[in-house]
């Protein structure tokens, strides 16, 4: 295969990114000289992913959300770069061989291809183009991260974003209810399932929703995806539900 990769699929992020705007997504038209401006070696790596997308078919919608995470992590990495952050030099240490951190920048690609909530796309793009700065991932970690990003609902994300500045608090209340306090008893389970809140003491027996609070690792999660971006009337809407079922 050859090094330098950057020309071999300018075609195929062309048509993305276009099918990304006919599709109604704001892609900036600087795409192209963005991604030119970022560390070459990153350049490279990303490049080499994508030949791996080239002459396959894919539905219009798949190769729009495929656009709409490009531009979100080519901006995400030019963002880390401004503010003076240096890539993980341990990720790009296999020179021009197709290596872990290929296999994990094509997960993320191929998660927000396939990923029906497009509102997501854009945030499968952040949470690779943060975790590449950030020393304390692992190719392991993030693999871990997507498994879990890709299993959330839009709702759930921003449920998470919701809880990232509450103190603990007792959520029993959304036990036993109908309608939207059952999707977000569901969509509370589902974030303690993953490890993104945990129980606090005092311990209830028999209690379901306890005291609750993020964890770390769902911190993390919100940080490296950039959810303080969601959309703030879809935040704002889950934390008002949240205060008429909760208070």
């Amino acid at each position: 295969m050859k090094e330098d990769y950057i020309e071999d699929v300018s075609a195929l992020i062309t048509s993305a990114l276009s099918l990304a705007v006919g599709f109604g997504f704001e892609v900036p038209e600087d795409t192209a000289k963005l991604f030119g401006s970022i560390a070459p070696v990153v350049q490279r790596t990303i490049s080499r992913v994508l030949t791996v997308f080239q002459g396959k078919s894919y539905a219009k919608i798949e190769s729009a959300r495929l656009g709409v995470c490009y531009y979100s992590l080519v901006e995400t990495i030019k963002k880390n770069e401004a503010n003076g952050n240096s890539y993980n030099e341990s990720f790009f240490s296999q020179g021009s061989m197709y290596g872990k951190i290929d296999e994990v920048a094509e997960a993320v690609l191929r998660a927000a291809m396939d990923d029906s909530q497009v509102v997501k796309s854009h945030h499968y793009g952040r949470l690779l183009g943060n975790a590449l700065y950030q020393s304390k991932y692992d190719e392991t970690s993030i693999f871990l991260l997507l498994k879990i990003a890709k299993q959330l609902s839009y709702d759930e994300l921003c449920l998470l974003s919701v809880l990232y500045d509450m103190p603990a608090r007792n959520y029993e209340k959304l036990v036993g209810g109908e309608d939207k306090r059952t999707e977000l008893m569901i969509n509370m389970l589902t974030l303690r399932r993953f490890g993104l809140v945990k129980r606090v003491p005092p311990y209830f027996v028999g209690a379901t929703l306890d005291k609750l609070q993020i964890t770390t690792f769902g911190k993390d999660l919100y940080r490296l995806m950039d959810l303080h971006e969601l959309n703030p009337e879809d935040v704002g809407a889950m934390k008002r539900l949240m205060e008429f079922y909760v208070g």
